[in-house]
Formats: structure tokens, C-alpha cells, sequence
């Protein structure tokens, strides 16, 4: 996305004169982060910054790419062998969006288009992730990386008691262990990806 790449290299509104564009992203999604909460903020997956950059950044580079789904699939192998948590990524897609907007140029250039763009890229990363963090797989099989390099994923997996995770009210009496009113495209309610295989 180009927004990503004029925070990035400097030229976006919100980071002129800014000496290091990349690192000024990084402190302020990290000071958002603190101020919306603390206790994720010291979480050992946190503070490794870097991770962050990349992610950003092969959210926005896949978006268009053939890979797309293979890179957010293996993201979410990744982040259960750090032991992310699934709650966690609420304020995580909220905290994104609120750094995203600041070192854009805040209201001056976050417009409704803009807001829906960074919104739907984080749905949708959020749809191929969310069956495999619920489920708490580390390693793909063969069939799981076969069908992500074909920019499929197993969308319906045999429902297990969760270990640690609550599912939240979706809305209508649905039961979905993800928030997407904070990060739908329109900001309604979406299908909760995360459905029961029925045997």
C-alpha cells in the first residue's frame, strides 16, 4: 500500500522532518500500545519490535501478491509459537490503525477511503489467521502448506474446547472468540471465521 511506504520512507505528512520514519512508527505504536494496555504491553511477543516493522510491512507488500495468503498463514503459525493470544488481536488492529493514522497526517490525510483500506487488509489478515490461532496449531501439514501456497486455507477445523480463550457476544447470539465491530471494513459484524466442523 502506498500509505504504508510514504510512513515508512518519511514523506507521509505526519513524519516530515522526522530523521527516522521507521523508528518514530515503532515508538508510537509502542507508547499507543502501553496507553491502551499495559499488561500486553510488557508481554514478551511485544517487545520485539522488528517483528512489528515486518509484519506491517508484509501485510501491505502481500495484499496483491500470489503469496498473500501463504505469508498471513504462516504469520499465524508463528504467532502461536509465541503464544500470542487471540484477544489479543483487538488492540493490537486498534492500536495499528490509531499509529497508522498519526504518522499519516492524522486528519488531514485519513480519509473514510484510507481508514476502509487498512481495515479491510486487517480483516481479511485476520480471516486466514483466525481458525489457526484458535485452534492453536504451531506446524502446518503438508495439506495446510499446499493449500496456502495455493492461496486457500482450511477455513472449517474440528471445533476443541478452547484452552484459554472466552468467545465474545458477535452480535444476533452468535459466538465468536474474535471482535471484527473494531475491524470490519464497514464496521459492523462479519462472519466469525472460526466455525465448528460438524461431525
Amino acid at each position: 500500500m502506498a500509505n504504508w511506504d510514504s510512513v515508512a520512507n518519511g514523506t507521509a505528512l505526519g513524519m516530515k522532518g522526522i530523521e527516522s520514519p521507521v523508528v518514530y512508527f515503532y515508538e508510537n505504536f509502542y507508547n499507543d500500545l502501553f496507553v491502551e494496555d499495559p499488561p500486553l504491553f510488557r508481554s514478551s511477543i511485544i517487545v520485539q519490535g522488528k517483528a512489528l516493522i515486518n509484519i506491517v510491512q508484509s501485510i501491505t507488500h502481500a495484499v496483491n501478491s500470489p503469496q498473500a495468503i501463504e505469508r498471513v498463514v504462516d504469520l499465524a503459525y508463528r504467532h502461536n509459537k509465541y503464544k500470542v493470544k487471540m484477544e489479543y488481536y483487538n488492540t493490537l488492529g486498534k492500536v495499528l490503525l490509531t499509529s497508522l493514522k498519526r504518522c499519516s497526517g492524522g486528519d488531514a490525510v485519513w480519509n473514510p477511503p484510507l481508514d476502509l483500506a487498512w481495515r479491510t487488509v486487517y480483516a481479511y489478515m485476520l480471516t486466514a489467521m483466525t481458525p489457526i490461532v484458535y485452534h492453536g496449531h504451531t506446524a502446518p501439514s503438508t495439506k495446510d502448506k499446499e493449500m496456502a501456497k495455493s492461496g486457500r486455507f482450511i477455513h472449517t477445523m474440528t471445533f476443541r474446547a478452547p484452552k484459554s480463550v472466552q468467545p465474545m457476544n458477535a452480535g444476533g447470539g452468535n459466538q465468536c472468540p474474535v471482535n471484527f465491530a473494531q475491524v470490519s471494513p464497514t464496521g459492523g459484524v462479519l462472519q466469525c471465521p472460526v466455525q465448528p466442523s460438524h461431525r
